[in-house]
Order: structure tokens, then sequence, then C-alpha cells
């Protein structure tokens, strides 16, 4: 019974696809944990493809190390959080507080603890599931970039992701 309840809880949240939404991990000075809400809107503006207030985001601190916070943000817009969700949220006022990443960032820590490898050096892992394609690049266990696909992406289409999450990545430094 209370395994049901919580499944039909599970399937009440808001949710969205990664191929829906724009996802980046961002490094952050530990002293912006104070306004954490503030940076992370500042930074979303700018990363945002979506048209001023049309987009919702919601962000989890992955960790902190030398000063600095590392904060996993999703974005998504907000037609694709559906109008029910939206205004439900948006009049508990809890747009930016409710998680729209736990699909992938579920994905990531789960595949983490279960395979040590991706704890070292740096990982690439493609989840393909039946309803998205998820790329996923590990640094030292970390997430550092997710690229959703729909589902009936052909695998040309992947190849190419791949190729442009590793491009980035280089750029970055985060791979050699």
């Amino acid at each position: 019974m209370a395994k049901e309840k919580t499944q039909q809880a599970l399937l009440q949240l808001p949710a969205v696809s990664a191929h829906e939404t724009v996802s980046v991990l961002l490094q952050l000075p530990e002293e912006t944990e104070a306004n954490l809400a503030e940076a992370v809107q500042l930074q979303a503006e700018a990363l945002s493809p979506f048209d001023e207030g049309e987009y919702t985001v919601a962000w989890e601190v992955l960790s902190k190390r030398d000063g600095m916070l590392s904060v996993w943000v999703a974005i998504a817009s907000n037609e694709a959080l559906t109008l029910a969700w939206h205004e439900t949220l948006s009049a508990r006022n809890q747009l930016a507080t409710v998680r729209l990443d736990a699909t992938p960032l579920c994905w990531m820590q789960t595949l983490v603890k279960r395979e040590a490898t991706l704890r070292e050096g740096q990982a690439l892992a493609l989840v393909r599931t039946a309803k998205e394609q998820l790329l996923l690049l590990f640094v030292k266990g970390e997430p550092h970039f997710l690229r959703g696909l729909p589902p009936e992406a052909a695998d040309a289409e992947v190849v190419r992701e791949v190729m442009g999450v590793l491009t980035q990545a280089a750029l970055q430094g985060d791979v050699p």
C-alpha cells in the first residue's frame, strides 16, 4: 500500500524531459550560497533560450569544494511544464524551487554509484529509455554535461550530439 502511494505521488510531480530542458553545471564561489537563488536566476537569464518570464529555473547544489559550489541547473519553458502544473506552482510561489531535472539527475547519481569507473577521470555515458536518450559526461564522478534527445532521434543525431558534448567539454578544459 505504501509503495503504491509513493508511485502515485511520483507520477504527480512536474516532469519535463531532458530534451525539453536546458541543463548546465555552474561553478559559483561558495559565498554566493547565501544568495543562491539570485545568482542562479542571473545565470539562467543569460543561458535561457526561452523568452523572459516564459521559463522556470530549478537547481541543486551537488558539492562544495575548494571554496566553490557545483550547482546543477535546469531551465524549462513554462509551456513544457503544462498549464495545470505551472498555475499550481505559480500560485504557491514555487516556480524556482521544484526540481525539474529529477530524472536525469537521478540517472547521473545512480550511474556513478553503480559504476566505479565513472568516478575516475572523464567518462561519457549514453542512456536510452522509452521516453528519451541522455548523453551524460562525468568528470571524477561529477556530472558536467547533459544533452537530452527525443526517443526517436536517429543514431546519426546521437553521434552529432556526442561530438558536440566532447567538443564543448574540451573547450572548457573538462577533457584532455
